[in-house]
């Protein structure tokens, strides 16, 4: 069998590169035309493993929440604050040093409130183990070492005594290393109300006594929620293995999931005939 020249490998490896970014190369007479690459993908070209991406889907389709929670909001979650802006948005942080930040980021949207303290089960203070990086920062004590951290005594609060709200559509966005569970049992009133839901689950036991990413499934879906979306892969240094993923959690029986179809006809159609290309360069 003949080898392929080199300059016809390094075009044909080219060409395939270009196509992956959506870009074909067209031979016209006056020479080549770089154009995209007809797709069945809407959302070509979106980081659709971020938040960002998950959420532009989302209000794409008509998801419109006029409450959106964030707890642990941190420097502030912008993805959230810049996809719907016209929401009453509910920063909670249980560190202060993240208080100036959150104070400025608000006034970017209509209406805020803003919480310093702990989102729990209850409304009594807590004990909250501050790390070096702050970022890092948790209810639970780490599992094989804690860095340093400081303990330090902070207000705590039920998710339902802090959302007064009670009508609507809510997005609620969780990342409290690996106090997952204790903010949603103090949500009981919230998740009926909730929308979207997406929280950071993680795949190790990196806290003591953390939830795991079943237990999470286990009491989602218990409360009548299935996974819409998994997003935001983390991978640990340690070893390159997958370590964090938010799972966006939406009500089973949500009109997000009553189109059981894969893609429409059009879109099967080109999708048919990219795959028919792509195969072609395989069979003879």
């Amino acid at each position: 069998m003949p080898r392929a020249r080199p300059t016809a490998v390094l075009r044909q490896r080219m060409l395939l590169s270009l196509n992956a970014l959506g870009l074909e190369v067209r031979r016209r007479s006056h020479g080549l035309q770089f154009g995209r690459v007809p797709s069945a993908d809407p959302y070509l070209g979106v980081n659709r493993d971020a938040l960002a991406g998950s959420l532009r889907v989302l209000r794409d389709i008509g998801f419109r929440p006029n409450v959106v929670i964030d707890v642990g909001a941190a420097f502030g979650t912008f993805a959230l604050l810049e996809t719907f802006p016209d929401a009453h948005h509910y920063l909670a942080e249980p560190l202060a040093e993240f208080e100036p930040a959150l104070s400025e980021v608000s006034k970017s949207v209509e209406r805020a409130t803003l919480f310093i303290g702990v989102i729990g089960s209850d409304d009594q203070p807590t004990v909250l183990k501050v790390h070096r990086d702050l970022l890092g920062s948790s209810l639970l004590a780490e599992s094989a070492d804690d860095f340093g951290s400081v303990e330090r005594t902070v207000d705590s609060i039920a998710l339902d005594s802090l959302v007064t709200e009670r009508t609507g559509q809510f997005l609620l966005k969780i990342d409290v290393q690996g106090a997952e569970l204790t903010v949603l049992r103090g949500a009981k009133s919230v998740l009926e109300s909730t929308a979207v839901a997406v929280i950071e689950c993680s795949l190790f036991q990196f806290f003591q006594d953390g939830a795991s990413i079943t237990e999470i499934i286990d009491f989602m879906t218990d409360n009548q929620f299935s996974i819409y979306d998994i997003i935001e892969s983390q991978y640990r240094p340690l070893d390159g293995a997958l370590a964090q993923v938010d799972l966006v959690f939406v009500p089973t029986s949500s009109s997000l999931r009553n189109d059981v179809r894969y893609a429409t006809p059009e879109q099967r159609k080109v999708q048919d005939k990219k795959f028919k290309k792509g195969i072609a360069r395989f069979i003879s």
